[in-house]
């Protein structure tokens, strides 16, 4: 990174933390593409409290045409100018800029291969009569451009049919036109087009090819004989030991993947590391949009995976296909549903409702659970505080929260244990202040993560209330013993024992505090809810909250009665709202989920209401 673009990301001076508090609309300013996206407007202009850039539905990058005919210059159209044109539009573009610090960036800048084509732009004869088109050659090897020069980045010339013209470049300008194009996910200029603050010179993103490098990659590769799956009975010491070798044995045999794919890259470049100048993980708010956009962007090569295997394949159950036969309808491509998004997509709809099952399946053969438990990620936690660098807060390191809260959950779960009667309720959960004197860091954690409001008449405006009432009931009442709840949750011991603290200014008691287990409180340091499942009641409700997969806030209504087909993966995309941490928590795989024992699904469905799957160029016959 060059060193006065790193000096405005570590710098200690107001010009520095200006920049840094800017960052992501510095470097929208000075992008060659234009970012669009819907996103959560209240979390990113809360000037007060925690920045969160959150994004609903799919991320677009847009190239500009050559020349803006109706709205303000943007993006590539804005390198057109000379220097003094192009500072004053861009200024122009927000109050927040400032005309020294924009100066250096787009000085910085100069020696981007991107940006050095389209200044060269300027010198073409009748620039409007041209038109940008990008290469989406697939057998371009896009290796070539880890640091492209100007001229591999992109050439001009008039629209022709002369095959002889160069189709190994990235950006192709054609005459006639100012239409805008969409970048793909899969250009390795992705990155660099969007986020010149983070590749000034232009590196290149993830690609189709990368090869995988690995210790059985440098071996000399040989054919696997008989002496290399040998199990030797001596290293056997239980039944799964000799399923784990043989397991392995088979994984030797195997096929080996060859290429990265988008997450295992981003994954590697997500990593923190003692000798890596550039500042991808002390971008701030800058940071939080790349790794949503990222996030997208792999989901977006998973979907169109599912998409592109749909394309002549069409789903309906087999009763609705005679039904249609019976009407007289016998061509595939007008029967059943054409796009649809299937369980094995991590966290689509249907994986979603599978996991629920799953889950109630255990439910079913060994009875209700004992604890209903969530865990709240604490910003302060010191192994967060120790990794923050130059003036950054917790929000700005998504990378860190999503590792440590991590870290912290499986120790977590190392730590659980069941209570087996009601009389160890209150050995587990406690709903009270702890003694001040005898418990003083005890109580720090209480006052700190588990008391609840003040809401109701003390805080109307309150998070929890609705329509008038805090939808978590509070405050409790209180109660000299733990008893059996008639809504299926306990009613904890809340004892009138005259302890209060001081929230905002109101006086809250033991009927305000959140359900903990002082243990985890103590080990953990952060907002852990306990519960305990008193009834079977309770268990359908705590499975759909745990399983019922993404928000979605997006409806249409269809005017006429003419049979439409549904887009699952479109609705999906559409729906779904991604914050930065969930992002980064997909993105280094971590686990969604965990069960155990599995549960083994049956295929077990109504007479004629099994799913059938054909190709839409199949005819049917009423026999």
């Amino acid at each position: 990174m060059p060193y006065d673009l790193r000096r405005l990301f570590i710098g200690d001076d107001e010009e520095c933390d200006h920049f840094r508090k800017n960052a992501r609309t510095y470097n929208n300013n000075v992008s060659f593409t234009t970012f669009a996206a819907k996103y959560d407007p209240e979390l990113t202009k809360n000037k007060h409290g925690v920045y969160t850039f959150r994004v609903q539905g799919q991320v677009y990058h847009f190239l500009d045409g050559l020349v803006s005919h109706r709205h303000k210059p943007s993006g590539i159209q804005l390198y057109f100018f000379d220097t003094d044109e192009e500072l004053a539009r861009r200024l122009d573009a927000s109050s927040r800029l400032r005309a020294d610090t924009l100066k250096l960036l787009m000085r910085i800048l100069a020696a981007n291969p991107y940006a050095k084509f389209f200044k060269d732009l300027r010198h073409v004869p009748d620039l409007e009569r041209h038109r940008i088109v990008l290469n989406c050659n697939p057998a371009l090897d896009q290796r070539l451009y880890n640091l492209p020069s100007a001229s591999q980045v992109a050439a001009i010339w008039t629209e022709t049919d002369d095959e002889s013209v160069d189709k190994s470049v990235h950006i192709q300008v054609y005459s006639h036109s100012d239409q805008s194009h969409m970048i793909k996910h899969y250009y390795a200029c992705y990155d660099s087009l969007q986020y010149p603050l983070l590749f000034p010179r232009g590196e290149s993103g993830w690609h189709h090819g990368i090869q995988r490098i690995t210790c059985e990659n440098r071996k000399r590769s040989r054919p696997v004989c008989e002496a290399d799956i040998a199990i030797d009975p001596a290293s056997i010491g239980s039944p799964s030991d000799l399923i784990n070798l043989e397991q392995r044995a088979a994984d030797r045999g195997k096929k080996q993947k060859t290429n990265v794919t988008a997450r295992e890259y981003y994954c590697y470049r997500f990593q923190m590391r003692h000798d890596d100048e550039s500042m991808l993980l002390h971008a701030l708010r800058l940071l939080q949009q790349y790794v949503v956009d990222i996030y997208v962007k792999i989901e977006t090569s998973r979907l169109e995976f599912h998409r592109k295997k749909q394309n002549t394949i069409r789903t309906e159950a087999l009763q609705g296909i005679m039904d249609s036969v019976s009407l007289g309808q016998t061509l595939g491509s007008k029967v059943g549903r054409r796009i649809y998004l299937p369980a094995t997509f991590l966290g689509g709809p249907r994986d979603m409702r599978r996991r629920y099952l799953d889950a109630m399946a255990l439910v079913q053969k060994y009875g209700k659970p004992d604890i209903f438990l969530t865990m709240t990620c604490n910003p302060l936690w010191p192994e967060i505080k120790a990794h923050l660098k130059y003036k950054e807060k917790p929000q700005d390191r998504p990378d860190l929260l999503a590792r440590v809260f991590r870290a912290k959950f499986e120790i977590l779960k190392t730590e659980l244990f069941k209570p087996l009667n009601p009389e160890a309720y209150d050995k587990i959960v406690s709903a009270e202040l702890p003694d001040r004197q005898e418990h003083p860091h005890l109580y720090s954690l209480v006052v700190r993560h588990m008391i609840h409001g003040p809401c109701g008449k003390m805080n109307k405006n309150s998070p929890c209330m609705k329509n008038g009432v805090c939808k978590s009931h509070y405050p409790k009442g209180y109660s000299e013993h733990t008893t059996h709840g008639e809504d299926s949750y306990p009613n904890y011991r809340r004892r009138d024992d005259g302890k209060k603290i001081r929230v905002k200014g109101y006086d809250l008691d033991n009927r305000w505090v959140i359900p903990y287990t002082p243990y985890l409180l103590a080990l953990i340091d952060c907002h852990i809810n306990v519960e305990i499942c008193s009834t079977i009641k309770l268990v359908k409700y705590l499975y759909k909250y745990i399983f019922k997969g993404h928000d979605l806030v997006n409806f249409h209504i269809i005017a006429d009665e003419t049979p439409q087909d549904i887009d699952e993966i479109k609705e999906f995309q559409r729906g779904r709202w991604v914050s930065p941490p969930e992002a980064l928590w997909r993105i280094y795989a971590f686990r969604l989920n965990e069960m155990t024992p599995a549960v083994y699904s049956l295929q077990v469905h109504l007479p004629g209401h099994q799913y059938v799957s054909f190709n839409q160029i199949l005819i049917f016959h009423n026999s």
